[in-house]
């Protein structure tokens, strides 16, 4: 009977261990760690994606496993807490979905997926007009910058010259039917009264009523409702190749030999720009982070800075290739004539060849080599 009893007790205590056991091993496998990889989408055109992967508690380096739509798109090695990922494989209007995955020999641990949809382009459905300005019996014209205020108001500058016409023509504005010619008057030298016109560089147009224009030297000409109002010098004398500025009570002059200056309320301020490459552009979306972009045509090397009113360093500088029949290999060269930031981060810049510079990485967008 004791035997008995002993059995039973045996039996029932196997019977507890095997549905505990089995309890355990219906359980589900331990969920992957979406705390320790985080993807997060900082940037879409419509071909491109900008990416930045961070990590938390992942022994560094570490190999990362990137997927894009569910398939390997990269596979790097993780040396810093968060670093940039750049995707330009992307097609228009279209959405890609992005995660991280990361094995450590014991467990599997992996990001959220986040997806990314790339802008649409435009139907390219435009029509255009040509007009023309000047005449082919007069000396050469050109036009350097423009300014568009609203469909009845476009500035223009540059040099036009007519024949027959005294003196050439340095501005002409749209009215919203024709182009009307301009003249703008300079001091022929500054300190002397005797005016000039000579040829317009940039313009800078806050509205209708507040329009600065910069001479292709030192001078600069205020014009109010169409008519010229005051007409500047600098304190430095350099060529003025851009004029740009945010508000009406400042503006920024970019020139030949490095030159960077800032004009506030009636004060000038010239900044250390740490070149002497001829300045060309000069943006910023937010006035705080400034750029500026030029470069040197004996090397065809191009430069791009950074900088505020406390000065300016070089943010890229481009090979000294020397020889314009190189100008399309695939890396930073030409010069950078114009730059451009857009209030996501990403930063346009180039002459010869397009770049965009994002997250501290620089990559060709389009060059014009055909």
């Amino acid at each position: 009977m004791k035997k008995m009893k002993f059995f039973q007790y045996n039996y029932i205590l196997i019977l507890i261990l095997i549905f505990l056991f089995s309890l355990e091993s219906c359980k589900s496998p331990t969920a992957p760690n979406n705390k320790n990889l985080t993807l997060t989408i900082s940037d879409v055109s419509c071909t491109e994606a900008w990416i930045t992967l961070s990590s938390n508690n992942v022994p560094l380096p570490a190999n990362i496993l990137i997927k894009k739509n569910g398939n390997e798109f990269l596979n790097i090695n993780l040396v810093n807490k968060d670093t940039a990922l750049y995707d330009s494989t992307l097609l228009p209007n279209q959405t890609y979905s992005y995660q991280a995955v990361y094995n450590n020999g014991f467990n599997l641990g992996m990001s959220e997926v986040v997806s990314a949809k790339t802008m649409d382009t435009t139907s390219n459905n435009y029509s255009w007009q040509l007009y023309t300005l000047g005449n082919e019996l007069g000396a050469s014209s050109t036009l350097y910058d423009v300014a568009i205020i609203n469909d009845t108001s476009i500035w223009a500058v540059g040099e036009i010259n007519i024949q027959d016409s005294i003196g050439m023509f340095n501005a002409v504005h749209w009215d919203g039917k024709n182009w009307n010619l301009q003249r703008i008057e300079y001091y022929t030298v500054c300190g002397q009264t005797n005016r000039t016109q000579y040829p317009a560089r940039s313009i800078l147009a806050y509205n209708e009523n507040e329009i600065w224009i910069a001479v292709y030297g030192d001078q600069i000409a205020e014009i109010e409702n169409g008519i010229q109002t005051k007409t500047m010098c600098v304190p430095w004398s350099f060529v003025i190749n851009k004029i740009w500025g945010m508000n009406t009570n400042e503006f920024y002059l970019v020139g030949n030999s490095g030159n960077i200056i800032h004009y506030q309320t009636g004060n000038w301020q010239k900044i250390e720009s740490g070149t002497t490459q001829d300045l060309y552009d000069i943006y910023s979306n937010d006035g705080q982070t400034i750029y500026a972009s030029g470069g040197n045509f004996q090397n065809y090397s191009g430069i791009l800075l950074r900088g505020n009113n406390n000065g300016f360093q070089i943010l890229e500088e481009g090979e000294n290739i020397g020889d314009p029949n190189l100008l399309f290999d695939p890396y930073f060269d030409g010069i950078a004539k114009t730059v451009w930031s857009s209030n996501t981060g990403s930063l346009y810049f180039g002459g010869n060849e397009l770049y965009i510079y994002k997250n501290g990485t620089i990559s060709e967008d389009k060059t014009l080599a055909g």
